[in-house]
């Protein structure tokens, strides 16, 4: 009966590539690990002669290329530098590894930047920079002096994959700020100038990459006014151009409603002085009525998708103008529209209908249009950017002299793009190889437990793609994100697994619970025997 019993509770266990899994692991946690290949050309250009000829520009490449060792490999970004010298009569380069490549051809830069706004140069320079494509970037240094506002170095960060220093030749003496200008524009085109060694933002997205924007209109008294959205026309000119810039880094589907009676939990006082109703900051995370608010806007938004929350107050009359008090103790200088952001849940946007006022005994009703939404869109966009780690508006900076230019269609510049993608590849990979490391450990903490082949299919099948996503050398960005994508998914699902979750499996108090009716009686008349034939041993042996 032993080898039937055994039969019967044998358990089927689909072998799991534990080595290859615990390697990958290893090699994750490493500091060389999880980096997205990027490609940076420095180009020094001069429509005139140079004032040094080659050895001492020669010098001058150098050093740029000993300050950028520092920052080159560290953050997000494997970065291969080249560094270039486009001047009349004149074209150096310089590599920075032995797989870096000179990217540049000497000559194109167009002569026409002096009288063009910064706009217009990121336009023009976009044309002559000519192949434009994501971890491909350039920063080009004009030595030119009549760019210069003030007669100082100044650099600009345009909306695509490059920037421009405008660096007077007088100063060409001064490689200290020379290459501190320089480090500070790529730090900001590489990583949106956070350090270099932040760890990666979780992105607020599902498993498979996937997030909802959902939209809510809440009249929190419509006994006075009630409000109402043409919501298709603003999608079609505020949203749909960002969902479509960020379609690299998430696959983002909007939906909207408009909701009634719906106060909100915190409230808030009278301030005389500038003639608002004020609630603090600090009661800000009481400010979402969730027994008020249905914020669930479809059935799509169950299990284990992603739901971004952006809900539109209109207050009250008896609240209206609402604004926020800081923590500084500043009051918002907007008495329109007002904002704050949850991370992982979504923003929520005051929108004090204009004057606050209202006719006695009567209700208004107004149909709110693309213009009248206008300004508030912009906050959506400015907290959607904050919710994917970016700042609300790109900052300015004093010292060195540095500006953004910011996408007004979009909302994202293209670098920004590829700063979230390499930010949502590395998070992926990190979190696969967190997953496969757990779902392993609980496998082997459970001996009994069920593994199917399914379970197999998908942990494999997870491991390549984490592995291909960070192998993929000169891969483009698409390419790569789909890989991690799937990782991630893939490991997700088989942590996941319905036959994990369930009760298929054998812990010892279950093998107990179901045999031992079984084996009890036949045991309880085996040791009867035993114990009678003991007895009648030990009379016999005495009778001797």
């Amino acid at each position: 009966g032993l080898p039937f019993w055994w039969k019967l509770t044998e358990v089927y266990r689909v072998p799991l590539p534990y080595r290859e899994v615990e390697g990958f692991v290893t090699k994750q946690s490493s500091s060389s690990a999880a980096r997205v290949h990027c490609q940076l050309q420095i180009v020094f250009f001069s429509k005139e002669e140079t004032p040094d000829r080659d050895a001492k520009w020669s010098d001058r490449l150098e050093v740029v290329l000993r300050a950028t060792r520092e920052w080159s490999n560290t953050g997000s970004c494997e970065i291969e530098v080249a560094v270039t010298l486009d001047a009349k009569g004149l074209c150096l380069h310089k590599r920075g590894g032995d797989r870096a490549k000179p990217l540049w051809e000497c000559g194109r830069v167009p002569d026409s930047l002096h009288s063009q706004d910064s706009t217009s140069i990121d336009e023009s320079l976009k044309d002559y920079i000519g192949e434009d494509r994501a971890g491909k970037y350039t920063i080009l240094v004009l030595l030119d002096g009549e760019l210069s506002q003030g007669g100082g170095a100044e650099a600009v960060v345009g909306k695509y994959r490059h920037a421009w220093v405008v660096f007077p030749p007088s100063l060409l003496g001064n490689d200290e700020q020379l290459t501190r200008i320089i480090s500070e524009t790529a730090g900001v085109l590489l990583a949106g100038g956070k350090s270099a060694t932040a760890v990666a933002k979780t992105m607020p997205l599902a498993a498979d990459g996937s997030a909802i924007l959902s939209f809510s209109l809440l009249n929190a008294d419509p006994e006075n006014w009630i409000f109402n959205w043409d919501f298709d026309s603003v999608e079609s000119q505020y949203l749909s151009p960002v969902v479509d810039a960020l379609a690299p880094v998430a696959r983002l589907s909007v939906e909207s409603q408009v909701l009634y009676y719906t106060p909100a939990a915190a409230r808030s006082q009278w301030n005389a002085d500038i003639r608002s109703h004020v609630i603090e900051s600090k009661d800000l995370s009481f400010f979402v009525n969730a027994n008020e608010w249905h914020l669930d806007t479809s059935a799509a938004a169950a299990g284990r998708s992603k739901v971004l929350h952006f809900a539109i107050y209109v207050p009250p009359v008896e609240e209206c103008p609402l604004r926020i008090k800081l923590s500084s103790g500043r009051i918002t200088s907007s008495a329109s529209i007002d904002g704050f952001t949850s991370p992982g849940w979504g923003g929520v946007v005051i929108w004090n209908p204009p004057g606050c006022l209202v006719a006695d005994n009567s209700t208004l009703r107004q149909r709110l249009n693309v213009n009248d939404l206008k300004t508030t869109m912009e906050v959506v966009v400015a907290q959607l950017r904050t919710l994917f780690g970016l700042p609300p508006v790109p900052p300015r900076r004093k010292a060195p002299k540095l500006s953004i230019l910011f996408n007004q269609r979009t909302g994202f510049a293209e670098w920004e793009l590829d700063l979230l993608l390499r930010r949502r590849v590395i998070a992926d990979v990190n979190s696969t190889a967190s997953t496969l490391a757990s779902l392993l450990k609980l496998v082997e903490s459970l001996p009994k437990m069920v593994i199917q082949q399914e379970i197999g299919v998908q942990v494999t099948t997870s491991l390549e793609a984490a592995e291909k996503a960070m192998d993929a050398g000169n891969a483009s960005y698409e390419v790569i994100g789909n890989f991690s994508a799937t990782a991630k998914a893939r490991a997700e699902e088989a942590f996941f697994h319905p036959s994990i979750m369930s009760l298929l499996h054998f812990p010892k108090e279950h093998q107990f619970a179901i045999y031992t009716p079984f084996f009890v009686p036949v045991l309880l008349h085996t040791v009867i025997s035993v114990v009678k034939e003991t007895m009648r041993y030990a009379r016999k042996s005495s009778r001797k």
